[in-house]
């Protein structure tokens, strides 16, 4: 009896989920494009700040070590990490919304 139970509930849980994803609106393309929106703007001023403690963040291994390449591998990894963030921005853009 359980077992019959829990077929027919994951059965119409499936169906319920099925019908779900293929629904032409659910209101969460607007959404998603509203908060695609709202990251688009922060995300200079993000990156900037960003820059700034990279900035700083290199400049004292310098100091410290006097290794330019110690310096240029912190602000390295800052623009892959930066690249990376553009690229996941424009999968997202062009695949999902």
């Amino acid at each position: 009896m359980n077992k019959n139970f829990y077929q027919k509930a994951s059965l119409t849980l499936f169906v319920l989920s099925a019908s779900f994803m293929n629904a032409q609106d659910l209101g969460l393309a607007s959404g998603g494009n509203k908060i695609l929106a709202e990251l688009v703007k922060a995300f200079p001023i993000v990156a900037a700040i960003a820059l700034i403690w990279v900035g700083w963040k290199a400049l004292n291994e310098y100091n410290d070590s006097k290794d330019v390449l110690a310096a240029l591998k912190i602000v390295g990894w800052y623009l892959l990490a930066v690249f990376f963030i553009i690229g996941a921005y424009q999968v997202v853009k062009n695949v999902s919304l």
